[in-house]
């Protein structure tokens, strides 16, 4: 009968779609480990680069101690006995670039293998501003033209942190949004509460001319940089991060060409009685937000 026909073909389609959504499902699974292995990956790849730049820091640090302070002895000898001041400045350069390659293979070493934490209570608003003194009175040329903001959200509990080591985390991300403002740059910078895992986070935001993925991807690989050459070395944000997931943080970016960059740095909450270096609550690394 038709009614017979009717029922076997609307049998076929529940059917249908039935395994449609099956399908969609196992897609969906598939998707997201597929996500979550491509995470994973990222993160052991920056895990064996940080490893990878520890083992050649300390390579390094071996190797080049000795001849670079003979060479910086000798040049500021030399420039010490030196007839002329135009000998004297070329000895001082000597000098000068030989303390900056220790300084590059100390700040390696620092951010492969940062000193341990030591955590304390913290209020978040005071982290913003103790970082922003910091940099307006670092002499960076931008530090007498930048524009800050600070606001902080309400209930914003204290944080269980290495206190300086997260101040200075925010000092090099206001220097980098300070260098992609231009000559007179603004950067706003917050503190709240997610409200979906209960971290505090904080952020700084610029107003330059933000990032393309591509850079997005590679901003923390030592010595990559977007800016024009002779700026920066590239370390900043590498060594912003390391010492945020020192204190069991996270931080990533968000940026779209033209419209400014938006640093993000989750720190997990203080508990009473539970923020020292000891006793802390700090291992509070599995939040719900999806970033890197």
């Amino acid at each position: 009968s038709n009614f017979a026909v009717l029922s076997a073909a609307m049998a076929l389609v529940l059917a249908g779609v039935g395994v449609y959504q099956r399908r969609q499902q196992l897609g969906d699974q598939l998707g997201g480990a597929s996500q979550a292995v491509l995470k994973s990956s990222r993160s052991q790849g920056e895990a064996r680069s940080m490893a990878a730049i520890g083992d050649m820091a300390s390579g390094a640090a071996h190797e080049l101690n000795n001849p670079l302070t003979v060479i910086s002895g000798r040049a500021q000898l030399m420039a010490d006995r030196a007839q002329s001041d135009s000998d004297r400045k070329a000895w001082g350069i000597v000098a000068a670039q030989a303390q900056a390659i220790s300084d590059t293979v100390t700040e390696l070493m620092e951010i492969a293998s940062p000193s341990a934490p030591v955590f304390e209570a913290i209020e978040p608003g005071n982290i913003l501003k103790s970082a922003t003194k910091t940099f307006l009175s670092s002499g960076h040329p931008q530090a007498a033209t930048l524009n800050v903001d600070i606001e902080q959200g309400e209930a914003v509990p204290l944080v269980c942190v290495d206190k300086t080591q997260i101040e200075e985390a925010v000092v090099e991300l206001i220097t980098n949004a300070a260098n992609a403002g231009g000559k007179s740059p603004s950067v706003h910078l917050s503190a709240e509460v997610d409200q979906v895992s209960g971290a505090v986070l904080l952020t700084v935001a610029d107003d330059g001319p933000g990032m393309d993925e591509l850079t997005i991807a590679r901003a923390f690989t030592p010595f990559f940089s977007h800016q024009r050459a002779g700026r920066r070395k590239g370390l900043g944000l590498p060594r912003a991060k390391k010492l945020v997931h020192n204190s069991a943080g996270r931080l990533w970016i968000r940026a779209r060409s033209g419209r400014g960059t938006t640093v993000y740095v989750e720190l997990p909450p203080s508990e009473p009685g539970r923020c020292d270096t000891e006793n802390c609550n700090a291992p509070n690394k599995t939040s719900s937000s999806a970033h890197s």
